[in-house]
């Protein structure tokens, strides 16, 4: 799973789904070109840093939400 906060992103490995049933399928088309060019524009992190910075934006959402001010704990260099 790829998971994108910011100007960062990070690759989350979660195994293998398994479906059992009738008329099950699954069609997908990868899109190369937008893979290069997101790549580009963002800087990958480990798995740490990136479920750090999500649950930073999630816990930040919900404080807005709340009408309070909430100070993300990363550093200026994430973003």
């Amino acid at each position: 799973e790829r998971v994108v906060v910011e100007a960062i992103f990070g690759d989350i490995p979660i195994g293998i789904y398994v479906i059992r049933g009738e008329n099950v399928m699954l069609v997908g088309e990868m899109d190369h070109a937008r893979d290069v060019f997101l790549a580009a524009k963002l800087r990958q992190v480990s798995q740490e840093e990136i479920l750090r910075a999500q649950k930073a934006q999630k816990e930040d959402r919900e404080a807005i939400k709340r009408k309070e001010k909430f100070e993300w704990p990363l550093q200026d260099d994430y973003i």
